[in-house]
């Protein structure tokens, strides 16, 4: 609820920081990335649907849910493909920005 009384969105922000890549087989990195990416998925999830029935301030798909932090590794890793994939289909921004500047050469 905003301060003049009027009903606002919801945000959740979930920070997160995976564990740095200390593997020397990128794959067993990737994957325990990816297992800890889905623990978060899950909390935030579960958060969002507990905020939701108690305080029946937004319908379902009306809480802006955020994902931040450190994920160290690229953006085409298996934590990041978990993260933009259904059901979660979070939009990765770094991914986004880069994309939309090599679309957008010149201002066009």
């Amino acid at each position: 609820r905003r301060s003049d009384g009027e009903d606002g969105r919801s945000v959740l922000i979930a920070n997160s920081h995976l564990s740095f890549p200390g593997n020397l087989d990128p794959i067993i990195n990737n994957q325990r990335q990816a297992k800890e990416a889905g623990i978060i998925l899950d909390a935030i999830s579960k958060a969002s649907a507990e905020w939701g029935r108690d305080t029946k301030s937004f319908p379902e798909n009306e809480c802006l849910e955020v994902v931040c932090g450190d994920f160290n590794s690229d953006s085409c890793g298996l934590a990041a493909a978990l993260v933009e994939s259904p059901p979660h289909n979070f939009v990765n921004c770094a991914s986004a920005a880069a994309l939309g500047a090599q679309c957008d050469v010149g201002g066009k």
